[in-house]
Parts: structure tokens; sequence; C-alpha cells
């Protein structure tokens, strides 16, 4: 969420926009350039001493300062909007659902409905919002890429292709503990001599030890920083996430945008995409249907490859920050 946030404010700014991003939390770009920490109520209230907005987006759900902040804005009738970033989705709602639900009963269900608007990043999203009913109006703005000529390496066939899963390594959330399930099947399988997965993301458990004991098919290999993320993507074939709930990952369209098809479920919101655009595959969360589609996606990739790899390039161009970023502007002009 944090590099969507600062890519699309990064586009709004080329758009001509005056942005300034204020964060809650620690984070390694606060402080940098326009980036700023507003941990308290005396720290947003000095930013409109020398700051004066025509419209505020919190971005991210369950953040207690947020509606604080909010009802300082509407003393000062400053309109603002809501970015859910999948924070409203029914399966993300079940995770410690009874404090979720005292909380949304005596805060944040208040907090939504006196906004002057929330944002999805997609139709999908929107429709199994829980808060729909909650919502004055709703904006569709979608998350982006910053277009390049980068592409992944040619297919080869003496080499084992490899699939990569890049995001944060959630047991349950990322649907990790069916397809760890899934690779010690195959990893049995004759299809273990073709193919070979890769794991970066920051651990939330002991995953990483679960990772290894599948050497033979999949391995553990760290953090994907900035610096080695497009040497990642370069050196892979296929991008799988196989999440329970998402709002639009950018994973996945930054694979798409380096030309590597998708191994995807319905709840990545992106499914209908790659699908449609013949650049990947939909799958729903079972060890049966995950191996069924693993082993299609890598029989149609052997013979396949450079028509998924201009497919999924082409997708990608369709996501361009700066024309969503000139498209969220009009979206904001509605609602000032």
């Amino acid at each position: 969420m944090t590099e969507a946030v600062i890519n699309l404010s990064n586009a709004q700014k080329r758009a001509g926009a005056e942005v300034l991003i204020g964060s809650t939390r620690d984070h390694p770009a606060v402080d940098d350039k326009f980036i700023i920490n507003i941990h308290k109520l005396n720290n947003f209230r000095n930013l409109f001493s020398t700051f004066n907005p025509d419209v505020v987006v919190f971005n991210s759900f369950y953040d207690f300062h947020h509606p604080l902040y909010a009802y300082f804005l509407r003393k000062k009738r400053i309109p603002y909007l809501i970015a859910f970033h999948g924070g409203a989705s029914p399966t993300n709602f079940k995770k410690h659902k009874l404090k979720k639900t005292i909380a949304n009963y005596f805060i944040f269900n208040s907090y939504i409905s006196k906004a002057n608007g929330v944002i999805y990043l997609n139709e999908n999203e929107s429709n199994k919002s829980i808060f729909k009913r909650l919502a004055p109006h709703q904006l569709i703005i979608p998350n982006g890429i910053n277009l390049h000529n980068n592409k992944h390496r040619d297919y080869d066939i003496e080499t084992r292709i490899e699939i990569l899963f890049l995001s944060r390594l959630d047991r349950f959330g990322k649907g990790l503990d069916v397809l760890l399930q899934t690779l010690s099947v195959l990893k049995v399988s004759e299809i273990n001599k073709k193919i070979h997965f890769s794991f970066y993301g920051p651990t939330t458990d002991n995953i990483q030890d679960d990772i290894s004991k599948l050497n033979d098919i999949a391995s553990y290999q760290g953090i994907a920083t900035d610096k080695i993320k497009h040497q990642v993507f370069s050196q892979s074939d296929i991008l799988i996430l196989p999440s329970r709930s998402e709002g639009m990952p950018m994973s996945i369209l930054e694979a798409l945008s380096f030309g590597l098809p998708c191994i995807v479920t319905p709840e990545t919101n992106m499914a209908e995409i790659v699908t449609k655009n013949n650049c990947g595959w939909s799958t729903s969360l079972t060890v049966e249907s995950l191996q069924q589609t693993i082993l299609k996606a890598v029989n149609q990739y052997s013979s396949d490859w450079e028509n998924l790899t201009k497919n999924a390039i082409m997708t990608s161009r369709k996501f361009n920050w700066d024309e969503i970023a000139e498209k969220s502007l009009i979206s904001y002009e509605s609602v000032i």
C-alpha cells in the first residue's frame, strides 16, 4: 500500500497537484521529501498553518488516528475520502471479527458515513465491500505501475520454469497454507523436474522453515528490496498469488509489466483481467485446483510463452500511473 500511495502521489504531482503525505506509523520513507510524520493530532493540526488542502485522503483502515483527524477536518469543513486498499472485504473482516464489530459500531461506521466519499481499487472490491450501505459516494481509482522497457528472460527448454511468489508471507491471508500443501504433492511428481518456486517477502511466522522442507521444488529467498526487485522479475517466468483477500496487488501489476503471466485466485480481484487478456490463469484455493492450474500453466507456458509474455506487457500498460493520476484528480474534484 505504501508503494501504491507514493507512486500515485508522485504521478499527481507530475499532473500539477500539490501533494503531501502524512504517516501515522514508522516507515523508512518518512521525512523523505514530501512524506512527514503525523503520529499525534497536534502534528496533524500544525500542518494546516502551512498547507491548505482541498481534500484529504485516508489510506488504509482500522487506524484509530484517522477518525480523530477526520473529526478535525469536518470542523474545518475540509472534505475527506477513505481508501480501503482491500480493508473492506468480508475475508479481512473475519480476522479479529469481534474487535472489528465493536470498533465499527462505536467509531468506524460514523467515520465512513460522514466521509465525502470512499475509494475502491476496482468494481469487484466495491461489490464485495461490507461498508457498501454506509458509503455516501464511491470512487474507483485502481493501482498502477510506472511504465518501463524491462522484460523477463526468454524461455529455455533446458532450464526449469521459475515460478515467483512475491508478497508478505502471510500463511492464511496469502493462501500459503494451501499452496505449500500443493507443492508437497508436486514435489513427488514428475513435474518436479520442470519447475521451481522462489518465495520473496517478509515472514509472519516460521513459514520459511516449511518452505525449506520443500527444497527440491521451492526455496525462500528473503525480502526483495527495490534494488533487486527488477532482477527478481527479470529472472522469473510466472507469478503466483493465491490470496484469500486483496485490493489490487501491486506484485501482479509489476509482474505483468515484466511480461510474467500470473496464476491468481478470484479474491485478488485480478483473475478476470488476466484470463480475459490471456496472460494468466484463475484458480480456486484448493490443493486439487491449484495443482491442476499449475500443471496447465506450465504446459501452456512451455508452448506459448512468447504470446503470454506479450499479452502480459500489453495488459500492464492499461494501468499507467500518470493516466490513473489524471483520473484521480477528476474524481477528487467531484467531492470538493
